[in-house]
């Protein structure tokens, strides 16, 4: 079973409890948490044992599953002391997550935009900054291994890691059981001529990387690029979630992307697909 998630920044609230009774109020057991809902940074440099504990309490003991925990920094910022600064709360997240019943710490590829990691630039494709992002990958996937948690990396068009043939060539370099994908289908394209070519686009990102699929996030796309909630888009649902669910993903499906006032709206279409896919 596919549980569906959200993303708990969606609902703008900084403390464990607060989160903890909109996700009750929508019927969602399950969150991809981040410390900014616990006060904190979203990247904080140490998390002190006090707020683990409020979340453990607050979140955890009502039966609400952290399937994920973000900690998405620059990989190759064109300052390296911003990377540094990245890896630093990459350990204090990965600690962090032990201790949460998490194993799973999402990361952004990066860009060389400084003031937008989720912004092209030129020099994303270049052989020095795919060196750059290998070693701070590496980096990471060694704080990965002392915390014995899964990196997850999520081809971006705007991204070094821009396509799913790019992410293919990257896991096969590796050859490491510590990264693995992030598949959103919002973010395979910017824009499309059709909803057939979006189909297309996902289909052959399953083909590639069906097998390295660790989170799937339902985040819509119009054709002329604009995000929105999801079903109310562009993108093929049902033909997403047929695909993973023939792919044998047993991950959560991570709602993002939408207002909080459309969370009911969202809900209510993802389970109605989900429900039609165990049914078949």
């Amino acid at each position: 079973m596919i549980p569906l998630a959200i993303f708990a920044k969606t609902y703008g609230v900084d403390a464990p409890k607060e989160l903890a009774a909109q996700l009750e109020e929508d019927k969602i057991a399950a969150v991809h948490y981040n410390m900014t809902c616990s006060g904190l940074s979203s990247l904080p440099k140490e998390i002190p044992q006090e707020k683990i504990q409020e979340i453990r309490e607050q979140v955890l003991s009502r039966n609400i599953e952290i399937v994920g925990v973000s900690a998405t920094f620059n990989m190759v910022h064109p300052n390296r002391a911003e990377i540094e600064k990245g890896l630093e709360s990459l350990k204090a997240i990965a600690e962090a997550s032990r201790q949460l019943k998490s194993n799973v710490i999402t990361l952004c590829t990066g860009s060389k935009n400084a003031q937008d990691k989720w912004k092209w630039h030129p020099e994303n494709s270049s052989e020095k900054t795919w060196s750059q992002f290998l070693d701070t990958l590496e980096k990471a996937i060694v704080i990965a291994e002392e915390n014995d948690v899964i990196l997850g990396i999520e081809p971006e068009t705007a991204n070094v890691v821009n396509s799913s043939a790019k992410a293919k060539i990257l896991l096969a370099d590796l050859q490491s059981d510590r990264v693995k994908i992030i598949l959103d289908p919002a973010n395979l394209f910017d824009s499309a001529k059709d909803k057939n070519s979006i189909r297309e686009i996902v289909s052959k990102s399953f083909d590639l990387l069906y097998e390295d699929i660790a989170v799937a996030h339902a985040k819509d796309r119009s054709l002329d690029g604009t995000i929105r909630a999801a079903g109310k888009g562009d993108i093929d649902f049902e033909h997403f979630i047929g695909l993973l669910h023939q792919s044998g993903f047993q991950g959560p499906l991570v709602m993002h992307g939408l207002k909080a006032e459309e969370i009911p709206f969202a809900t209510h279409y993802l389970n109605t697909q989900l429900d039609a896919i165990l049914r078949s």
